[in-house]
């Protein structure tokens, strides 16, 4: 490897770090994997691009579409797989090699829409023909595929009232579409060199290893959460960064999530003075806001005044929940333990976190009643909702900083009233699930269209939310599908490190589900019957929602994924 731009120890490290591998028993495999690549064709040129490094989603979707045209053999999955761990990763940065893939994605690529507030829809419409995808001009470096258009009129709505609202438009470039493979990869032997060791016990600001909840909500709702400590956290014997809240105020229901930043030592501080204070916040000022009844919706009436006073409240939550770390740092300043473990005063900085704020209500549509959302974001992770025909809404842009890797955190910077206004995203929808949850599950499925519907068909086959009623024009299952159903295996025992060894349990994925059958995985969520037969012959016990999702964030396994995992749902 001395003559390949990789040969620099740190970018092997870095590789080896992504895969799980000791650097002192598995460099041959790194090197191995390495020269797979250069073989392919243009593999020089995808490794080169990779040693420059561009801002981390832009690279990794240019990288997903080339590999994703690879015949899918066993060898190039597994060079796929590995390619796309080190690229989330981020490496060097260079602004040259980041302007050339992102035209290249732009030349390819139908450019996404401006985000505007909220997109009423019409009267339920069949969707537009789109027209067929131009061949793509010659790239400079990186050849994705050119993605399909994005059709002009929303589909037809099935087995829902035609005047049924959704959220916006889906606010992230365009979508690639998700691998052939299903991610979740039970055998992966690295997974056996992951070790466990317990929570630091001497370190000032102690953190649970792990946290569920459940808890019945106005409208008929129900909300499910938990967090657990990542695998990195285990095996570097260290506290997980993550927190939640939830509360209800009145008729509203209130979702926190919050990812302390890796590199900052008591971030985990942050995480939990942010979602406590703005939880607090908003059961206070929400408590007796009441939404006028209105004959209709449409986009005018995000404007009126019983709405603007939810946003501004949003606005002033995140205010709220940043003067509370600044009084967490106060609180913290005078007590030695932290100088020494820092070797410096405490400042803000060291308590540096995300924060996605979510809040809901029932409203009067119609003759019905529909879901009326709102979210606001400061970082990354990911906030979407599924509507009742199994579409998934993105309400909200995670942040990205200047650099490669870089995220923006809850800071003086970050609560500029005019910034915050700008980044609420409104719905009303009929809605059957809505999500909130750290990077550590949303980047395992990405992207996040549609792997919100994916992650939603997860959750109901492990025994988190409730198998969806049958709509009445449900197609019924054939008896070639029953059967194959009844004598296939969608699920694998996964061992994830604890302090008893290694624990096993079983996780079904809606993925296996649609290699097995055929189909689209964002399709068959909306086919009870399938998911009733899934879960009916699955080996789960009888535990709660909440552990069911506790021990399922702590169990599946995505490769590359080692973060801290948190997910709020709320759902009926």
């Amino acid at each position: 490897m001395s003559n390949h731009p990789l040969s620099d120890s740190a970018k092997v490290d870095a590789i080896l770090w992504k895969l799980g591998l000791k650097p002192d028993a598995d460099a041959a495999l790194a090197e191995a994997t390495i020269e797979k690549i250069r073989k392919m064709p243009g593999g020089d040129q995808l490794l080169e691009a990779v040693c420059k490094a561009v801002a981390r989603e832009t690279l990794y979707r240019a990288l997903l579409s080339r590999f994703h045209s690879l015949p899918p053999t066993a060898e190039e999955r597994c060079v796929r797989d590995a390619f796309n761990q080190w690229v989330r990763s981020g490496t060097v940065k260079s602004q040259k090699m980041e302007t050339v893939v992102k035209q290249t994605i732009e030349q390819s690529s139908p450019k996404p829409k401006p985000i505007v507030s909220p997109i009423i829809e019409p009267k339920a419409q069949v969707a537009a023909k789109p027209a067929p995808p131009s061949p793509p001009p010659k790239p400079q470096l990186v050849k994705p595929p050119p993605a399909p258009p994005i059709p002009t009129a929303a589909p037809a709505a099935v087995g829902v009232p035609a005047d049924n609202v959704v959220a916006q438009r889906q606010p992230d470039a365009q979508p690639i579409a998700l691998l052939d493979d299903d991610p979740m990869q039970p055998n992966n032997p690295s997974s056996q060199q992951w070790r466990y060791l317990p929570l630091p016990e001497h370190e000032p600001d102690p953190h649970s290893e792990s946290d569920c909840g459940h808890e019945s909500a106005p409208g008929g709702f129900q909300i499910v959460g938990a967090r657990v400590r990542g695998k990195k956290h285990k095996h570097d014997g260290t506290h997980s960064d993550d927190w939640f809240e939830y509360g209800i105020a009145g008729e509203w229901t209130i979702l926190a999530v919050s990812d302390g930043g890796g590199s900052y030592q008591f971030s985990r501080v942050g995480a939990r003075a942010a979602c406590q204070a703005a939880t607090v916040y908003l059961q206070k000022a929400l408590q007796s806001h009441a939404i006028e009844e209105r004959e209709r919706w449409d986009a005018g009436s995000f404007e009126c005044d019983d709405i603007k006073f939810v946003k501004e409240k949003l606005v002033k939550a995140m205010e709220e929940a940043w003067q509370a770390v600044q009084s967490a740092v106060a609180e913290r300043s005078s007590k030695p333990e932290y100088e020494q473990i820092l070797g410096r005063p405490l400042t803000t900085k060291d308590l540096y976190c995300t924060l996605l704020l979510t809040v809901h209500k029932t409203v009067r549509f119609g003759d019905g009643f529909r879901s009326l959302i709102f979210a606001l974001a400061i970082g990354d992770g990911m906030v979407g909702a599924v509507d009742r025909n199994g579409r998934p809404m993105l309400l909200m842009t995670p942040d990205s900083g200047e650099h490669s890797g870089e995220v923006r955190f809850l800071d003086q910077r970050e609560v500029d009233p005019e910034r915050l206004y700008a980044k609420i995203f409104p719905a009303l929808c009929n809605l059957r699930c809505l999500m909130a949850m750290t990077d550590g599950v949303a980047d395992d499925y990405f992207p996040n269209d549609p792997g919100m519907s994916l992650l939603y068909g997860d959750l109901v086959l492990n025994g988190v939310l409730p198998i969806p009623s049958r709509h009445a024009n449900d197609e019924p299952l054939s008896d070639e599908t029953r059967e194959l159903l009844r004598r296939s295996e969608f699920g694998h025992e996964f061992e994830s490190p604890t302090s008893d060894g290694m624990e096993k349990s079983y996780v079904c994925s809606i993925r296996s589900v649609a290699i097995a059958l055929n189909e689209p995985a964002e399709e068959l969520i909306k086919r009870s019957e399938i998911l009733e037969t899934i879960v009916g012959q699955s080996p789960l016990d009888n535990a709660t929602a909440a552990e069911n999702l506790r021990r399922w964030l702590d169990t599946y396994q995505v490769r590359g994924s080692f973060d801290d995992r948190t997910l709020l749902a709320l759902f009926r």
